[in-house]
């Protein structure tokens, strides 16, 4: 009777270690990051050589842009619409899945010739997109156009200008928010 009680205490020892180990074993967690960019079709170095604005070739290169600039009328990007790029990094071991990204965009306009009266306007929910999963180690990005030449159109009749435009991005994992970036586009006019 004796050898039965040490055999019960002996296996209620192993089964409470065995579950204490279990439980202080730490999960495993999913460790994302973002980062927003511009992007647009521009012309490459090549097609830029001798080219002819009157009859220029079709943009066929992505090139990444900080500002839009109208300085130059072939040097300098400016394309009519411009893409936020927002990239979503994945530095776990493990793949992320769940995973939505929220975008958002502000203007900053003001009078055409004042831009120190340039004010941001308010943040409008510009797409939001459910990813099917990120896989560990890699990235995965979502676009969204930004119309620089539409909002120029629209504020033409009241003599504004669109001094800049900023991005902002948010990534949730399972409704919780995991990663949030921002970048602003300036957009430089010809003097």
């Amino acid at each position: 009777m004796r050898w039965l009680k040490w055999s019960v205490l002996i296996l209620i020892v192993c089964a409470i270690t065995i579950a204490c180990s279990n439980a202080a074993a730490p999960a495993k967690s999913v460790k994302l990051s973002a980062h927003v960019s511009f992007l647009c079709k521009w012309w490459s170095e090549d097609q830029m050589n001798g080219l002819d604005p009157n009859n220029p070739p079709p943009k066929n290169s992505e090139v990444a842009i900080e500002k839009w600039d109208y300085s130059d009328p072939v040097g300098t990007p400016h394309p009519d619409v411009v893409d936020l790029v927002v990239d979503v990094r994945n530095d776990s071991d493990i793949p992320a899945s769940a995973v939505v990204i929220e975008i958002e965009g502000q203007w900053k306009t003001g009078p055409f010739a004042q831009e120190k009266l340039a004010k941001w306007g308010p943040l409008v929910k510009l797409k939001s997109s459910e990813l099917s999963g990120v896989p560990s180690h890699q990235t995965a990005s979502v676009r969204a156009p930004i119309n620089v030449a539409a909002k120029m159109q629209e504020l033409k009749s009241s003599k504004s200008w669109p001094y800049a435009f900023r991005g902002k991005a948010t990534v949730l994992m399972g409704g919780s928010i995991v990663a949030t970036t921002e970048a602003d586009l300036s957009i430089v006019r010809a003097d």
